[in-house]
């Protein structure tokens, strides 16, 4: 049975972005506010969702029906586990089939249940791994237009996620691959990294993330936790706790800075877009991966210049890195900047600084 064509006019009303981690969702029935994390969204309705008091208590109204096919969403918990997650659990979540409401087990079960049910399934309706793990980035609709099977292939599979290199474009990438954490969508296959191929786009100093074979990672006993590479200075070799505190310490200045997330791209997520982060950066590791500074240590006393170390009245009048660090005095960064290219506080390449800023 489907449950498309039950749905009121309602259903084809203007389509809001879909819900993600930064939106608040509120009870469709009761109103109670702030229900984002651990609610109960239906796959048929327009932004319809439910608290888990009334899901239990059966309680629906306007287009929404009983038996809809409603699917829950992680609670935060498990949602920033998941997502900071190399070895990632998304196959022991439980979906709903939105064609026919069945609960299968994982991306696989469904997938393979809607091929064989549903050959033809041209409703409207809603990617229950989509609504899970509340999607982080805003897409043109909530709705899946082009059959849920489609969907799921090209965006929750390992197939349809294959990788492409932008150098050669060899097809697909099998081995590692190299993402640069500059550019929208760049990646580079193991030949073409080695070998330093660079096209107009990407550029030698533009820090890049190695993200290594799912296979490789599941090999590797105990699993390396240093893996992270910092997008704004490129320095290497951080854990997710440590690189958020590095971000915090040096990074502050860089909020408004697009880059792409190396969490996001080595966990590779059922539901992610590799694209530049519509948010800053470090506000993206607290909101979703629930990473927070720990540890730091607090600053106290004078300013002083990071060159000579000198009490420092006023930073300098003048920006002369992308990451807008000017705590030292004017003579001190030229000087520097005669033997040095890069930021003297995180070493960022003041090449790859004026590049970004055109």
């Amino acid at each position: 049975k489907s449950f498309g064509n039950e749905l009121s006019e309602a259903r084809f009303s203007p389509i809001p972005i879909m819900a993600d981690v930064y939106k608040a969702v509120d009870c469709s029935f009761c109103h109670e506010k702030d229900i984002k994390w651990g609610r109960f969204e239906c796959l048929v309705c327009t932004d319809y969702n439910l608290c888990r008091k009334c899901y239990d208590g059966e309680q629906y109204g306007g287009s929404h029906r009983l038996y809809h096919p409603t699917q829950p969403v992680l609670d935060k918990e498990a949602f920033f586990e998941l997502t900071k997650s190399i070895l990632k659990p998304e196959d022991d979540v439980d979906l709903c089939c939105p064609l026919c409401g069945q609960r299968k087990v994982g991306v696989a079960k469904l997938l393979q249940h809607c091929l064989l049910k549903h050959p033809v399934d041209a409703d409207r309706i809603k990617c229950p791994v989509c609504v899970t793990f509340c999607i982080p980035q805003s897409q043109d609709s909530v709705f899946v237009y082009k059959g849920i099977t489609n969907h799921l292939q090209r965006h929750h599979t390992e197939r349809g996620l294959a990788f492409f290199c932008d150098t050669c474009d060899k097809a697909p990438i099998t081995r590692n691959r190299y993402m640069c954490l500059i550019c929208d969508e760049y990646g580079q296959c193991d030949d073409c990294f080695k070998g330093k191929r660079l096209d107009k786009k990407h550029l030698p100093y533009h820090p890049v993330q190695v993200v290594l074979p799912k296979e490789d990672y599941v090999a590797q006993n105990p699993l390396r936790e240093t893996i992270y590479r910092c997008p704004f200075c490129g320095e290497p070799d951080f854990s997710a706790t440590d690189l958020t505190n590095h971000c915090h310490e040096l990074h502050l200045n860089c909020r408004e800075l697009r880059v792409i997330c190396p969490i996001c791209a080595v966990c590779r997520l059922p539901f992610a877009e590799y694209s530049l982060l519509k948010d800053s950066f470090v506000d993206h590791l607290e909101n979703y991966h629930g990473l927070l500074p720990t540890g730091l240590k607090p600053k106290s006393g004078p300013n002083e210049c990071v060159i000579c170390l000198l009490e420092l009245a006023h930073p300098s009048g003048e920006y002369y890195f992308r990451c807008l660090h000017n705590n030292f005095h004017d003579q001190c960064v030229q000087k520097w900047l005669s033997t040095n290219p890069t930021c003297p506080v995180c070493r960022a390449n003041r090449a790859f600084v004026r590049v970004l800023l055109e």
